[in-house]
């Protein structure tokens, strides 16, 4: 399974940490594409590393204000140059075909300036299945906008996206 995945500047919670520990645990993911900043994208690097995901693809920002400090060197992580904020959001999505899911590691509820938030609407717009560990320790499928418009029956609970993942996996269709 492909999986993008975007999240907070700020330290995650550890509510977050258990559940993103717990996701790449239980999930057999064969690539995973993050965007390079500190704060949750670090956290998913590492993650990543310590649980042998086999590829790791990095969208480094151009601006290196929060540029999570490089740890480029092992033979699963492929970096790519450097894009604005929006191409990069768009290219972790969408790098080649749509991802099989976006794992989103917000911070606040949606606010107006968020790449976390941009990334998820794009992700909804290319009808991208959502799933959000919230700061307190929900995970939750996320029901976007563009996915209510076209009227598509979204995952009602998690378990019904945890069904989806085992699909994917097994590369069963449903």
């Amino acid at each position: 399974m492909i999986i993008g995945f975007t999240g907070t500047r700020t330290e995650p919670t550890w509510q977050q940490r258990n559940n993103l520990r717990k996701f790449v645990e239980n999930t057999h993911i064969g690539e995973v594409h993050h965007g390079a900043c500190t704060g949750a994208d670090e956290l998913m690097h590492q993650t990543a590393l310590i649980h042998s995901v086999p590829s790791i693809v990095v969208h480094p920002p151009l601006k290196t204000m929060h540029m999570m400090a490089p740890d480029w060197n092992h033979d699963n992580v492929i970096v790519l140059p450097p894009k604005g904020y929006y191409e990069r959001d768009i290219d972790i999505v969408t790098p080649t075909e749509p991802v099989d899911l976006l794992l989103a590691m917000p911070n606040t509820p949606r606010r107006p300036h968020s790449g976390t938030w941009l990334t998820i609407d794009i992700a909804d717009a290319a009808n991208v299945p959502v799933l959000i560990l919230w700061p307190d320790g929900r995970m939750e499928p996320y029901l976007g906008a563009h996915a209510m418009r076209r009227g598509v029956q979204w995952y009602a609970s998690t378990q019904q996206l945890r069904d989806l993942l085992d699909r994917k996996r097994n590369d069963v269709t449903p």
